[in-house]
């Protein structure tokens, strides 16, 4: 696709990762395969972004390739005034500021996607973002959402759905896991999942408290090395992941999205890494000392307040795709 759009007040070049293969190098067919559900927010996300940019009168490229065939060298080849970068930071991906890069990645509400010059959730330059009482409502459509039994991932049917209840546990420390060598963790946290779990399970048998366990729903075989630490422990992958955050006493993770999840139904959370929602979350990235924290996070009951006005300013803060 070439230039498009009418008065040239900038040149802008978004690049497009090719949505119907892995976005990680592989192979590359030709044929064009059916595209996820989850994936299609990117497709809008672009559009939209393209369609914005024209109607600022400058002219658009969308580049569409493998997301791993984008280099910082294609943008010098193609000098474009500005640059959209998916999936990427700028420590991974450096680019000259004369072509005033902005690096784009979805997030935890899949419809939303964070744009910034450094690169997205914890390398961002609006990191940590903090609560704000001036933005419109977001809230209670998001909590609704989860009410529903909707999260990032498709889930199990919530529990009492056309029939009687059957999840009988309450008041359990519940620990969601992430894939271990995913990002998130490499990028945003200098303790390991491995490591987190660990320590989320020598905390509930110092003090007695049951552990509840949700493997991945994408990768279930990086889970290998958590199901041998967490041995023992019930593991509830086929429970739909707001049951188990809704009848948790505590949600701990490193630095899941399942943190967002567990602020909109108003549990305490506890953070091994840094997260998007780090300002307003205990931080237990000190193993030392986290055992002390998640005692007061547990006994403690959450600013409500400021948890309702950090996910309105969250979502102020993010591009809308839809």
């Amino acid at each position: 696709m070439g230039w498009r759009g009418g008065t040239i007040l900038e040149k802008v070049l978004i690049f497009k990762p090719r949505l119907d293969i892995m976005f990680k190098k592989g192979p590359v067919p030709k044929e064009r395969g059916s595209i996820e559900p989850i994936r299609m927010h990117w497709k809008r996300f672009v559009d939209k972004l393209a369609s914005i940019e024209e109607e600022k009168g400058n002219i658009v490229k969308v580049l569409e390739l493998p997301n791993w065939q984008f280099t910082p060298e294609l943008v010098v080849t193609m000098k474009p005034d500005k640059v959209y970068i998916p999936h990427k930071q700028s420590h991974q991906f450096p680019v000259d500021k004369k072509y005033n890069p902005q690096y784009y990645m979805q997030m935890v509400f899949p419809w939303l996607f964070q744009i910034d010059p450094k690169g997205w959730g914890p390398d961002a330059s609006v990191w940590p973002i903090q609560p704000e009482d001036s933005h419109v409502e977001r809230f209670m459509e998001l909590q609704e959402r989860l009410n529903k039994g909707e999260s990032k991932f498709p889930q199990p049917k919530m529990d009492g759905y056309n029939g009687p209840n059957t999840f009988e546990h309450k008041g359990y420390v519940f620990f969601p896991c992430q894939i271990p060598h995913d990002e998130t963790i490499r990028f945003h946290s200098d303790v390991s999942v491995a490591q987190a779990l660990q320590c989320t399970i020598d905390f509930c048998e110092s003090r007695g408290l049951e552990l509840i366990i949700k493997g991945h729903p994408v990768n279930p075989g990086s889970m290998k090395e958590l199901r041998e630490i967490g041995k023992g422990y019930l593991w509830a992958d086929n429970v739909n992941i707001n049951d188990l955050i809704a009848n948790s006493a505590m949600v701990c993770m490193v630095n899941s999205g399942v943190g967002m999840e567990a602020i909109l139904h108003s549990k305490p959370v506890c953070a091994y890494g840094r997260a998007d929602y780090s300002a307003v979350v205990y931080d237990c990235s000190n193993l030392d000392t986290a055992h002390n924290i998640m005692d007061v996070a547990i006994s403690s009951a959450p600013d409500l307040v400021r948890y309702h006005d950090f996910i309105n300013t969250y979502v102020a803060k993010m591009f809308n795709s839809r």
